[in-house]
């Protein structure tokens, strides 16, 4: 299951920092910790909205970049059903390009809902 979640992790648009000249250095976990009692501001508000079950686990993982630097990365858990359940991926606010990449990715997910929502609408 970590090696699924890090290739998503990988594939976000918010990962654009991860691309380097030199192909013998690749992206890799650093550290992992796993903090099941402590959920993110994210997740206690969208439950507390009643926008999202409560998540059972949360994870901080700690990724190497090219350019021998450590970015954080936040993930929580949700269950969707018994068999089923979802994660939310996204970088720690740590520093600017961090915020940057996450609001990058949220206008990405707002554009794709506007689209889809005009299309309905034809």
């Amino acid at each position: 299951m970590g090696e699924e979640i890090f290739s998503v992790l990988l594939t976000l648009p918010m990962c654009l920092w991860l691309t380097c000249d030199s192909e013998n250095q690749q992206p890799h976990l650093v550290k992992f910790s796993g903090r099941p009692d402590r959920p993110t501001p994210k997740s206690s508000i969208l439950y507390k909205l009643g926008r999202s079950p409560k998540a059972f686990d949360h994870h901080e993982w700690f990724v190497s970049t090219p350019d021998g630097r450590t970015r954080r990365y936040v993930i929580d858990y949700y269950s969707v059903d018994d068999l089923t359940f979802s994660i939310d991926v996204r970088p720690a606010l740590d520093d600017l390009a961090s915020l940057k990449a996450r609001s990058m990715k949220f206008a990405e997910d707002m554009k794709a809902k506007v689209a889809g929502s005009n299309k309905n609408d034809e």
